[in-house]
């Protein structure tokens, strides 16, 4: 009988979880310190399903690959090369944001697309075409991702980019991780405007002053970032401010891209509830009233859960669900009123406790998240019965002709999801050319009928 695992291979076994808390997985991890250490995984890899991960830290289990190997990237994290004529970077998938960020935003230069947290690996961000306040001006992650170099299913190193194996490029941008292992990566950066965010506060009640709202920053010049935050516990409609935020040109502190401190969140998870996040969003939207104006450093603007990077603990052992959806632009406010509205009637059972809404545009890949209108977030408690309310949240979204977004997703259907994304029969086409054994896998695959249910 073939054992599914390689001897040669220092495997821990480990128990992991997504940023949620609510999907666990046991499986072998593999960290191997270089490159050369990945490329014979394929080979080496029996009967036993394959994933490639960074620093995990998906949400639901995106990121989980239970009965198979993780192999871990974080290691194998080095900057290869700059082209300073044409600003664009070449390094290893486990580099993390911060990483380059530490290095460039001293120069002036940045990454255009950036997650809420720094410590997330190149790998990732191209993984699941991950977006920021800017998209709707600069589109997500994959729009600056040039090319990659994929180990693919049979072993080979292959590039990928708009011009070569242009098919297989599409289907890794957004593909979570199902199409090969991302080794390297060619990122074009941007100029950095400024080093400081300078933010205006614009308050709006009900969802046509929202659209209004977005479009009136939209239309100003300078405006770089926007987001909408609303507080759906303590109003009886959707109400909050649009935060428009430009990047002002001042000195850099070099000193704000150090390491921080986790807190203790866990000590505090048994006092944050319904109540106490009813109070935070009464002095959140009392701060943005009495001070509409305000300044940001640049690492606390772009990457705010970089000072609570374990915010997840709060929840508890249950953990959260984050409900991510995008609209399309054409009946938007419709749409939008809809979800509210549902999320609004149901709150007493399942508050969210925190909400927020941006503005985007369509992604680069197969199965990117964005589409040209609208995302929206609702952050809620796991509890009895939370699972059918989503459900229906699914619905209301597939009836938009909306998605859910699937790194932070753990729990939506494969039939639901199959109808959330139009392209799916074409990425599974191309995903089945390069790993025709279904190799890689994760659990979040199997879950959406991504991969055989024995691959």
């Amino acid at each position: 009988m073939t054992k599914p695992f390689p001897d040669e291979l220092p495997l821990q076994t480990v128990e992991r979880h997504g940023f949620g808390n609510y999907r666990h997985a046991t499986q072998a991890l593999y960290r191997p310190e270089r490159l050369q250490d990945i490329l014979a995984l394929p080979q080496q890899m029996a009967s036993a399903p394959l994933l490639a991960c960074g620093l995990g830290n998906s949400y639901g289990d995106a990121a989980l690959n239970s009965g198979g190997v993780l192999a871990s990237t974080e290691r194998v994290n080095r900057m290869l090369s700059f082209d300073p004529e044409r600003s664009v970077l070449r390094a290893e998938a486990g580099v993390t944001v911060l990483d380059v960020m530490r290095a460039f935003a001293p120069r002036g230069l940045t990454l255009p697309a950036t997650p809420g947290l720094s410590k997330i690996t190149l790998g990732g961000c191209a993984a699941f075409d991950i977006h920021s306040k800017n998209h709707w001006q600069v589109g997500g992650f994959g729009e600056s991702v040039l090319s990659m170099q994929m180990l693919l299913a049979d072993g080979s190193r292959v590039e990928c980019s708009r011009q070569h194996n242009v098919d297989l490029f599409h289907a890794t941008l957004g593909g979570m991780g199902m199409t090969g292992i991302i080794l390297e990566l060619e990122v074009a950066l941007h100029p950095l405007p400024g080093q400081t965010a300078a933010n205006r506060s614009l308050p709006f009640e009900g969802v046509a002053a929202l659209l209004e709202r977005i479009a009136e920053v939209q239309a100003q010049p300078g405006t770089t970032h926007l987001v909408a935050w609303l507080d759906l516990l303590n109003q009886r409609q959707a109400s909050g401010y649009v935060i428009a935020s430009t990047l002002e040109d001042t000195p850099q502190d070099a000193a704000i891209w150090g390491d921080r401190k986790a807190p203790p969140l866990g000590l505090i998870a048994p006092f944050f509830n319904r109540w106490s996040n009813k109070a935070f969003n009464l002095a959140f939207s009392m701060k943005h009233r009495s001070q509409p104006s305000s300044k940001t450093d640049l690492r606390s603007f772009l990457f705010p859960w970089d000072a609570l990077p374990n915010w997840n603990l709060l929840y508890g052992r249950k953990g959260f669900v984050e409900y991510q959806c995008c609209l399309p632009f054409e009946g938007a406010q419709e749409s939008l009123a809809r979800i509210l509205d549902y999320v609004l009637a149901h709150k007493q059972k399942f508050p969210a406790y925190f909400a927020a809404i941006k503005r985007v545009r369509d992604g680069a890949g197969m199965l990117s998240f964005p589409i040209n209108g609208f995302s929206a977030l609702f952050d809620f408690p796991v509890s009895e019965g939370l699972w059918a309310f989503l459900d229906q949240l699914d619905e209301i979204v597939i009836a938009a002709g909306g998605r859910v977004y699937l790194a932070k997703d753990g729990r939506v259907s494969a039939q639901a999801y199959h109808r959330m994304y139009p392209r799916i029969d074409e990425w599974q086409r191309v995903r089945s050319t390069y790993d025709p054994r279904n190799l890689f896998a994760s659990d979040m695959a199997r879950r959406l009928n991504l991969v055989n249910k024995d691959g």
